[in-house]
């Protein structure tokens, strides 16, 4: 014997009807917060501090330039320094 029931309800009608609790406070909350929160870390961010976040070892500008010409002379060396 098989037996269907189709119920025709929104989520929130749903969800009162097995009595779970409605987080749509609780979870707006949070959304606002993390977002005042990634707004003030963007104020506070800088490039340098940025770069250092990508780079291995937390490496500056200055660093990551000599990474790039490094790379770009072992492109025109074929990888071998040149003695002489």
């Amino acid at each position: 014997m098989k037996i269907s029931i189709d119920l025709d309800c929104t989520p929130e009608e749903a969800r009162r009807a097995v009595g779970l609790p409605d987080l749509t406070p609780l979870h707006n909350m949070f959304l606002t917060e993390m977002q005042k929160q990634m707004a003030q870390a963007m104020k506070t961010m800088d490039g340098d501090n940025i770069i250092r976040s990508w780079m291995p070892g937390g490496q500056g500008w200055d660093q990551m330039q000599k990474f790039w010409s490094g790379l770009a002379t072992a492109g025109t060396t074929g990888g071998v320094k040149k003695d002489g």
